[in-house]
Order: C-alpha cells, then sequence, then structure tokens
C-alpha cells in the first residue's frame, strides 16, 4: 500500500527485483530493496539527497553495495541491515569504495549503518563535518570510535548498542552540539577522563553508559550535575554491582530515568525529580520506605521494579498515592508475597504486570479499586499462587477487560465469565 501511494505521489523512487524500469525525472529519494549488477546505470543521478539500503533476505548476506561517485549531494544515507558487506573492493571508474571514502560525501547530515563484523570506524568520518546524526548497529561487537570524530562540531546524536570512546579521552569535549549519546561503554582504565569529558557536554539530552565502575561514581556524578538539560539518563553498573551516584545540582528536566546496578538505600535525589514521568529500576534492592520515598514524584506515569529491585515481603500502595500512575511493573522480585491497593490510591493505573514472582500468593488485594485498569497481566507464578484464585478473586476483575494470567509453563488459566 506504502509503495503504491508512493506511486501516486512520486515522494522516491523505489527499486526492487522487478522495480527498475522508470527513471524519469529528477530522483531526490532512493530506497533499494535488492540489487543487480546494472542498476548503477539507471541510478546515475547528482540529484539524489536520500538513500535507504535494504537488502532483501535472499541478497543480504553476499550483499555489496558502493555508493555512486554522482551522488555528491547525498544528505541522507541509511544502510538497514546487520549484515551489510560495505568493504569489498572491485576495480571500477564509476563507482567508489563504501565507506573507505565516505568522506567525500561533505553534505551528509544523517548517517546509519549496520555491521557485525567492524570493530573500528574509519578516521575519514572526521571529513563529514555537517553531519548531525551517526547511529552504528552491531548486535555483538564494541565499536571503536577514532579521535577523529570529535571534528564533527555540529554532530548532536550519537548512537549505538555499545561505544568506546577511548581514543577520544582528550576529544570529547569539543563535541559540543552532543544531545543524544548512547550507549558509551565505560569498563575501560580511562574511563575517569572519558567521564570527566562527558561533563563538557552541557547540551546533553539523552545519556546512556554501560559497564560503570563503583570508583567512578563520584566524578560521573560531577558530570552529570553539569548536563542541566538532561531529560533521559541510563546507566548500567558493571555486572550489576553498586551504583553510587550522588546528584547535587539535579537535572531539573530529567523525565526518564533507568538504573541498573544495587542501590545500597533510594538516593535522596530520585524523590526530587518533580519531572520524572518513567522510572526503572532493576537489582536495586529496595525496601518498603522507598515506595513512600517515590511516591513525592507526583507526575510519574510508569514505574517498573526488575531483578530484585524490589526486596519487601508487601507492595502495600496506601490511599493517596501515585495519583498520575498509568504502568505499574513488577518482574522478578522474588520476596515478594502480597500486593495490596487500598481504595484511593493508583486511580489512573491503566496497565499492571506482575511476573515471575514465585513466593507470590495472590492477586493483587484491592484490584478491583483500580476502576481505570485496561490490562492484567500476572504470568509465570506458582501452582500455589494458581489454586488460591477463588470465585471472589475472579469476580474482582470482572471490570479489567483484558485479564491474563498464566503459570509457571506459560499455560494461561481459564478466566470464568458470568
Amino acid at each position: 500500500m506504502i509503495l503504491e501511494k508512493n506511486e501516486d505521489l512520486n515522494f522516491f523512487k523505489h527499486i526492487s527485483e522487478d522495480g527498475h524500469s522508470s527513471f524519469s525525472g529528477r530522483i531526490h529519494r532512493l530506497s533499494i530493496t535488492t540489487i543487480s549488477d546494472d542498476f548503477v546505470e539507471h541510478i546515475g543521478s547528482s540529484h539524489v539527497r536520500s538513500l535507504l539500503v535494504i537488502p532483501d533476505k535472499e541478497s543480504k548476506t553476499n550483499f555489496e553495495f558502493k555508493i555512486p561517485k554522482t551522488f555528491k549531494l547525498l544528505r541522507v544515507l541509511d544502510c538497514n541491515s546487520d549484515s551489510l558487506i560495505l568493504f569489498k573492493k572491485k576495480n571500477s571508474d564509476s563507482l567508489m569504495s563504501f565507506p573507505e571514502n565516505f568522506g567525500n560525501f561533505i553534505h551528509l547530515k544523517y548517517l546509519s549503518l549496520g555491521f557485525d563484523e567492524i570493530l573500528k570506524i574509519l578516521k575519514s568520518i572526521g571529513m563529514l563535518r555537517n553531519l548531525e546524526t551517526l547511529k552504528i548497529r552491531s548486535l555483538t561487537q564494541l565499536i571503536e570510535l577514532p579521535k577523529e570524530i570529535s571534528k564533527l562540531r555540529k554532530l548532536r546524536h550519537l548512537i549505538s548498542k555499545k561505544l568506546s570512546l577511548i581514543q577520544l579521552e582528550e576529544g570529547i569535549g569539543e563535541m559540543a552540539s552532543i544531545q543524544t549519546l548512547h550507549s558509551v561503554d565505560l569498563n575501560t582504565d580511562g574511563a575517569a577522563k572519558i567521564i570527566k569529558g562527558l561533563g563538557k557536554l552541557n547540551q546533553m539530552r539523552d545519556l546512556r553508559l554501560v559497564n560503570v565502575r563503583r570508583e567512578d561514581g563520584i566524578i560521573l556524578s560531577s558530570s552529570i550535575n553539569e548536563m542541566q538539560h538532561l531529560e533521559r539518563l541510563y546507566v548500567e553498573a558493571r555486572s550489576y554491582e553498586v551504583i553510587d551516584l550522588d546528584l547535587i545540582s539535579l537535572p531539573t528536566k530529567l523525565r526518564k530515568l533507568t538504573l541498573h546496578g544495587i542501590l545500597q538505600k533510594l538516593p535522596e535525589w530520585i524523590p526530587k525529580l518533580q519531572n520524572l514521568v518513567e522510572l526503572f529500576l532493576s537489582h536495586s534492592r529496595l525496601t518498603e520506605d522507598s515506595l513512600k520515598s517515590l511516591n513525592c514524584l507526583q507526575h510519574l506515569l510508569s514505574l517498573t521494579f526488575q531483578m530484585h529491585s524490589y526486596e519487601g515481603l508487601f507492595l502495600h500502595f496506601e490511599d493517596g498515592w501515585f495519583q498520575k500512575l498509568k504502568t505499574l511493573n513488577v518482574i522478578y522480585c522474588m520476596q515478594l508475597r502480597l500486593v495490596i491497593i487500598d481504595k484511593g490510591a493508583l486511580p489512573s493505573l491503566k496497565m499492571l504486570n506482575l511476573g515471575i514472582l514465585w513466593n507470590l500468593e495472590n492477586i493483587p488485594i484491592g484490584i478491583q479499586h483500580l476502576e481505570k485498569l485496561e490490562v492484567l497481566r500476572i504470568f509465570f507464578v506458582s501452582d500455589e499462587f494458581v489454586k488460591n484464585i477463588s470465585t471472589e478473586d475472579w469476580n474482582s476483575m470482572l471490570h479489567v477487560p483484558l485479564v491474563d494470567i498464566s503459570d509457571r509453563n506459560r499455560i494461561s488459566i481459564p478466566i470464568p465469565r458470568s
């Protein structure tokens, strides 16, 4: 349907196995899903501004593509494949190797690449002075960025699953336009210098850090204190050990916070984040007192406790708590036995997910008070939990449109409806 609509509007030219025939007029946007040996003869246009390459399943494993030299005004390049082969060389006067010479495309603003077997990005990337977004998709590898990337003063968004900035430890602060940076791997001897450099990026909006070491907590806190425009923060401790962050000058615009690691206690600065709408805690080992402190987050919409992040026996939501919360996830908290919801608590809740709670004894007490609840999922629970569900319990859930309860074998429990 989309391709047919595109033909009507002539928004972009799409090249597929059977779509090489019509190339009349100027082509500004080009989409390629398969490559034949003669396709270059058809698209040798100097007007192409946007190029999307998505090899089909048959050509994906042996796919080779080189950008024609005539694409000098290219601004957007998206090679949307995790197994794209871009390093083979052929003797050709009309084609240029990629990415060895992709620094020649100086008008590029958006570059998205997918690799399985690349560890380093070539130094020529420093020539892309107008680049604003760089995305590198690699499922398994650590991407090591060259120091030349610090020359990209217009770069705003630098995104990959795992990035090494060890070569940039002296030049990180020069990338003053950076707003999105993830995920930076800090499990290296030069982590302290890298973290200190991050503190100079005061335009940061979205920061994601992995393998954070406890000994770097003080300097990391200092750097985050400088990021007053920060809206999203993701911190994952090395081997999920202790996270020690002490934020004094709070990023007041912070809206989403994710912490993977042990918190010896709930940091005092978290309940002060009055603009926070999403909080995700994993391995944090918090107790019942922490829940009361989190209730201070008046605008919180989503709260997740995962992987032993809550160690209390009871999860008790009192009258008036979490007035705006819409989503609550409690996953793999092995100590939890009961969830108690007082009347007047969680009045806006729409989705409740409870999973892998082997000691949970019954459905949440007071579930009937959640009048706006639309989805209730309780999964991977014990056989004892299933046996404890009474007719009265089922009746208390009749107002919920979607109820899905499954045992440890992922077998859904039939719901009796009157």
